[in-house]
């Protein structure tokens, strides 16, 4: 599973509080946002669907290796 944060949600969704940002690296260069959308809806709850998806070469990892959370935006 990719890294996520909770982002302010808006529109009609605003009622939920946060919307689920997902931060991803591709495996397959082909792949688009509704492609992982729809791959999330058959497993996961509707609202913990990702509402904005974003793309990366890699993720930004600390000497550990573990990921930096706070160096996503």
């Amino acid at each position: 599973m990719p890294p996520v944060k909770g982002v302010p949600a808006t529109g009609p969704r605003a009622f939920l509080g946060e919307d689920v940002k997902a931060y991803v690296v591709r495996k397959e260069p082909t792949l688009t946002e509704a492609e992982l959308r729809k791959f999330c809806y058959d497993k996961l709850a509707s609202y913990k669907v990702p509402q904005v998806v974003v793309f990366l070469d890699a993720l930004p990892r600390n000497p550990a290796g573990k990921v930096v959370k706070g160096d996503l935006s």
